[in-house]
């Protein structure tokens, strides 16, 4: 079984949305959304904002941050929309 995500991109359209579509492994989905791939074209958003969250993301990890645990302590700690907030945002919501 595969799981379908999408990312800001132009090789497909999706309910007119331009995006990247890719497959992954079910296991994979935590590590997959945190590298800036969303469940539905709509959660996309734009390319800008795709690229700065890219950027951002970058930045944590060049700081040893581990974004898919940000994302598993703040949905532990009951954060709304832990899957899909950027990881800075979520580490300011975890007052770290």
């Amino acid at each position: 079984m595969a799981i379908q995500l999408y990312k800001a991109g132009d090789s497909h359209e999706v309910r007119g949305i331009k995006c990247e579509v890719a497959n992954f492994k079910p296991a994979e989905l935590e590590a997959r959304l945190a590298e800036g791939w969303a469940k539905s074209p709509e959660d996309i958003g734009n390319g800008d904002k795709q690229e700065e969250i890219k950027e951002a993301e970058e930045e944590l990890f060049e700081e040893e941050i581990d974004p898919a645990e940000v994302r598993e302590r703040a949905k532990v700690a009951g954060i709304e929309g832990w899957e899909k907030k950027r990881i800075k945002t979520l580490i300011n919501e975890l007052g770290e």
